[in-house]
């Protein structure tokens, strides 16, 4: 008989068409848990951890607004850390940093990105397999000249 892995923790839920994500309710997709991004039966993301400043954000709140669409909220000191995620054709997560303080506050922005392409039977059965190679292209863009930015990054795998 195989294991099953476990799910300990509260997690939130959001699908649409043959896409879905499972996270922990910071907003992190775990790595070594059933969390993460499956479409079409393979989990093409499994960790998705954001840090501020070298560190995850202490969670507020979270809230699944639709199906596929959640928002998490989180701090950083006397900053107020917004999380947006949609889930479709992939997943694409609007990040909003408030400085709630009376001066300027920089701050460092970092997510740990892990992927495994293994197949959904595999990770519930706690033996994730991968499917094959994974090859990773990110680029940065910027959708409009203000102080806005983002990073678009692409995934494939190339079967064995």
């Amino acid at each position: 008989m195989t294991a099953m892995m476990p799910v300990t923790d509260p997690v939130i839920t959001q699908v649409e068409g043959s896409c879905f994500a499972i996270s922990a309710t910071t907003g992190d997709l775990r790595a070594d848990s059933l969390d993460g991004l499956y479409c079409d039966d393979t989990r093409v993301v499994s960790g998705w951890r954001l840090l501020v400043d070298g560190r995850p954000p202490e969670p507020l709140s979270a809230q699944l607004e639709t199906p596929y669409q959640a928002t998490f909220l989180g701090r950083r000191d006397v900053v107020l850390v917004e999380r947006r995620r949609f889930v479709g054709n992939g997943m694409r997560e609007d990040l909003v940093l408030r400085n709630l303080g009376r001066e300027d506050l920089p701050c460092k922005v970092s997510y740990e990105l892990v992927v495994d392409f293994a197949d959904m039977f595999s990770v519930r059965g706690g033996k994730p397999a991968p499917l094959g190679e994974v090859v990773w292209r990110g680029s940065p863009c910027w959708p409009k000249p203000s102080l806005r930015a983002g990073t678009a990054v692409r995934g494939s795998a190339r079967t064995a």
